[in-house]
Formats: structure tokens, C-alpha cells, sequence
């Protein structure tokens, strides 16, 4: 009888490996996380953690607001005069209105008021229509002209009025502006900036600390639109105020103000 020997079997094959795995997961688990004499696990310092945390890791810094008011009177009135005239067809209609607009400038010019202080703003023809017994038919057509007449001698401002009054007229108004309204914008920022320098120099010195560089600028509050009121329909000698700001110390002057915030840093 031959004898047979049988070989290991499949679970005996498979086991070497099963324990080699076995052991490199081991030696892994006691590298990494379970062999404390070989690894140490280091922590950051506390304050690490506040770097990602607003406020915490920003330089110091300072936050102040400057406030400014500045005075402006007007010095030029401007008269914006609106001709216009009708006549049976478009051509008639424009030659009406070059004519009535060329005898207005001539009075004007005699009154002093040419070249850059007498301008038009706005010119045209269009049909003029009317309903008869339900039926709208066309009447005939309206030719206009705008004249804009500035006058910085306050004096003559009634003349003026009264002068272009005398032609045919549709509309009349009158606004009040200042040449030096730019100027005095400029004027009103520079104050409102040196006014927040000053308040943050102030609060660093009591303080014990050094203002460093600018961070921001930024214009929180504004008020540096002049409503001077406007004469409406003269015709009627109906007067409309638009409101100028109460307080100003000088007859037809409105206030202009400005609200600015600065951030400086402070020098460590």
C-alpha cells in the first residue's frame, strides 16, 4: 500500500500571511498612536489657535470721525427764460420764434449780459393739436426757445426780470449758484480730515501710544448740495424755497457739512 502524505491545507497556507499582516498592522498601531516612548505628540501653544479669529491676530488700531461745516454764499443767479410762439405751419413757426429770440438777446446785451453770460438751453417745433366735437385736428404748430441769462450783480436781478417779461414768455425761473462751490468742497474735506488728525492724535497722546499709517478714509455723512429756492412762474410772482439750512450767519448763505472716519494703526 503506498502511503499518501497530504500537504497543509488551505487554511494552514493562508495563515503565514494572515500573520505577517497581522504583525505589520501591530508594529503600525505601536509606530503611530499606541508607542508613546517612540512618538510624542507635540500641541501648539495656545495662542496658535487665535490666528484664524477675527480681532485676535489684527494690529492694534484707532477709529475716529472728523466733522466740518462751511459756509457759502451764492454769487450768480441764473435766469432761464422760455419764449415761445404759434403759427399755421413749421416754418412760420421758426422764423417767429428766431425773430422773438434775437430781439430778447439784443435787450439783454444792452443790458450787459452777452457772450458766456447769455446762453440757450433749448430749442424746437412741434404740432400743436385740439379736439373739436370729439375729433382731435391738427391747429397749427408751437415753436420755443430757452434762453439761460446769468446775473452776478444781484441789484440788476429785478430789471432783468422785468425786462424779459415784455417778450413772449411761456415760463420764467431763477436759480442761485456759487462759482466757488468746487473750492469750497475742497475747503469743507480738508477741515473734516484735519478735524478726525487732530481727535486721533488727541486720544493716542492721552492714551500713551503713536499713531502709525492710515488704514481707511471714509465720508460717512455728506451734505454739500446748496438749495438756494428758485423763483417759479415769476409771472405770478410765486416764490418757491427750497430751504436753505438754518443757522448760517450770513443772509443767503447755506451750510455745507461733511462726516468723514479714519482708521490709523498704532505703532506697537
Amino acid at each position: 500500500m503506498t502511503e499518501k502524505t497530504s500537504g497543509p491545507g488551505p487554511f494552514l497556507r493562508v495563515a503565514p500571511w494572515l500573520l505577517a499582516g497581522a504583525g505589520l498592522a501591530l508594529s503600525l498601531f505601536l509606530g503611530v498612536g499606541g508607542g508613546r516612548s517612540h512618538c510624542q505628540h507635540s500641541v501648539a501653544p495656545s495662542y496658535a489657535s487665535a490666528v484664524g479669529q477675527p480681532g485676535l491676530s489684527e494690529r492694534p488700531r484707532v477709529l475716529v470721525n472728523g466733522i466740518a461745516s462751511i459756509e457759502v454764499i451764492p454769487d450768480v443767479a441764473d435766469v432761464t427764460v422760455r419764449l415761445g410762439v404759434e403759427r399755421a405751419s413749421p416754418r412760420d413757426a421758426a422764423v417767429a420764434i428766431r425773430a422773438e429770440q434775437s430781439a430778447l438777446e439784443a435787450a439783454l446785451n444792452a443790458d450787459g449780459i452777452a457772450g458766456e453770460r447769455l446762453r440757450i438751453s433749448h430749442t424746437g417745433v412741434a404740432p400743436v393739436y385740439e379736439t373739436i366735437a370729439g375729433v382731435s385736428q391738427l391747429r397749427g404748430y408751437s415753436a420755443t426757445v430757452s434762453l439761460v441769462a446769468s446775473v452776478d450783480d444781484f441789484s440788476r436781478l429785478g430789471d432783468v426780470l422785468e425786462r424779459v417779461s415784455g417778450f413772449q414768455v411761456q415760463h420764467i425761473s431763477t436759480r442761485f449758484r456759487s462759482t466757488e462751490l468746487p473750492a469750497k468742497k475742497r475747503a469743507l474735506r480738508t477741515k473734516a480730515l484735519e478735524a478726525a488728525r487732530a481727535k486721533a492724535e488727541q486720544s493716542a497722546g492721552v492714551m500713551g501710544v503713536q499713531l502709525a499709517e492710515v488704514l481707511s478714509i471714509e465720508e460717512t455723512s455728506r451734505n454739500d448740495r446748496p438749495g438756494w429756492g428758485a423763483v417759479g412762474n415769476v409771472m405770478v410772482n410765486e416764490y418757491v424755497n427750497a430751504g436753505p439750512v438754518e443757522g448760517s450767519s450770513v443772509p443767503g448763505a447755506v451750510t455745507l457739512s461733511l462726516s468723514v472716519e479714519v482708521g490709523y494703526a498704532l505703532q506697537p
